[in-house]
């Protein structure tokens, strides 16, 4: 049910801008990347419906951290997610939000998690605010 309605918010907010396929020599610099022309904005819903490939994909194995890595470079933070590691999340940032002088106040991530073996099994797109 969540990732359905994740999956629903994400076409809701990709719908209403350009898209575009994804290139990982796009995707990869941050400064045209997340910056200028936001390459990764634009490129995030193609990249996980049909670049990525996650555990439980019909007829394929999970991608690895390392292909990842390669594909789309290292993320910006790493966390685990549960007390005994049996999962960790990757961070990669898809777009900033400044509204008032020059310091970001928010922005949307995209959140890979990856099991304890380094296989890829889910994907999240969170927004976030910084509050004052």
């Amino acid at each position: 049910m969540k990732k359905t309605i994740i999956l629903l918010l994400t076409i809701l907010i990709y719908s209403c801008n350009d898209s575009m396929k994804f290139d990982s020599e796009k995707w990869k610099p941050i400064e045209s990347g997340l910056y200028g022309e936001n390459y990764r904005k634009k490129m995030v819903f193609d990249l996980v419906n049909n670049v990525l490939v996650f555990e439980n994909s019909p007829n394929k194995n999970g991608m690895k951290y390392s292909e990842v890595e390669r594909l789309i470079y290292k993320p910006y933070r790493i966390d685990s997610i549960s007390s005994n590691l049996q999962n960790y999340t990757c961070y990669y940032e898809i777009s900033e939000r400044i509204d008032y002088g020059i310091d970001p106040n928010g922005g949307m991530n995209l959140e890979l998690i990856f099991s304890k073996d380094s296989i890829l099994i889910d994907w999240t797109i969170n927004e976030y605010w910084n509050r004052p």
